[in-house]
């Protein structure tokens, strides 16, 4: 099919994934709507798709049983046996036909072009940022990010925008430092944040803990970008920002328990998506459920 022929697959549009393959993902972003990256989880069947290019980069992550797999690019094709936890990566508009030889489950991380672009802008100076086909390596920390991506969506998407902002972050600059045509470096700070700053943000936290917190808005209020204020409140804390508003959260909801809110009210008060959440994250700190401390 000639490439101005070739199907044109923006994952942020409800079916259009089904262009390609025959089947539906079992596990997709879509219904919570992320921003900047995107996830699906496939079980496909033997198949060949249609020649298409994706509106964004696309990280494949290989999961269960070995499968035989081809890939053609303009300019070649490339066969390989894919075991679990190999990852091939396409470059958005990079027009594309894969076979599968076998049934083959895989996951699919897509990152939006103008999100690395405008991350590259701000961390290393560079307008111009070309991301390499590749096709069948290891990379673990990309591996361990779609587990975690994978692991949000299996608990229906309940976890924060602040984890999914991370998680990004994280992620583009692993692709920058490693994955382009020119291997960037992006400088990182010693130390941690100034005692200032860091009261500021847990002060700003506690002030807002039933909010869907931020990693953007927060950054902000100490004037760090995204990348570099997660790094450096980590180095401070000994916690990832995610876990330290976690911990917040579950402190704040242990005090309330000894008011006459519902449970499901304690969970929203604090910034729970649901009691269910709420009461994974307490157990998963307390060792006992609320439920459990509230008839003590």
């Amino acid at each position: 099919m000639p490439a101005d022929k070739s199907l044109i697959i923006d994952v942020t549009i409800k079916g259009a994934i089904e262009q390609i393959f025959p089947r539906v993902p079992l596990l997709s972003s879509q219904k919570v709507s992320w921003s900047n990256i995107h996830f699906a989880q496939y079980q496909q069947p033997a198949c060949r798709t249609a020649e298409h290019c994706f509106s964004q980069h696309v990280i494949s992550i290989h999961s269960g049983s070995p499968v035989l797999k081809r890939r053609m690019l303009k300019g070649g094709s490339q066969t390989e046996r894919f075991q679990s936890g190999e990852i091939s990566i396409t470059p958005a508009n990079q027009h594309r036909t894969v076979q599968l030889y076998e049934k083959a489950e895989f996951i699919h991380i897509y990152v939006e072009p103008a999100f690395i672009t405008h991350f590259a802008r701000e961390y290393v100076d560079a307008d111009r940022i070309e991301i390499l086909p590749q096709f069948k390596l290891h990379d673990p920390l990309i591996h361990s990010i779609g587990e975690a991506l994978k692991a949000e969506l299996q608990t229906d998407g309940l976890g924060s925008r602040l984890y999914i902002e991370s998680m990004a972050n994280a992620l583009c600059a692993h692709l920058l430092r490693y994955h382009t045509t020119k291997k960037h470096q992006i400088q990182d700070y010693a130390g941690g944040l100034p005692k200032s700053k860091l009261r500021q943000v847990v002060e700003y936290i506690n002030d807002n803990l039933a909010e869907d917190l931020s990693l953007r808005v927060i950054a902000s209020e100490v004037g760090k970008s995204q990348y570099h204020f997660a790094r450096l409140f980590k180095k401070s804390m000994g916690v990832t920002l995610h876990q330290y508003v976690i911990q917040c959260r579950v402190k704040r909801a242990e005090q309330l328990l000894q008011d006459d809110l519902s449970l499901a009210e304690v969970a929203y008060s604090v910034g729970f998506a649901d009691q269910s959440h709420f009461t994974y994250h307490f157990k998963r700190l307390y060792g006992v459920t609320p439920a459990s401390v509230r008839e003590k």
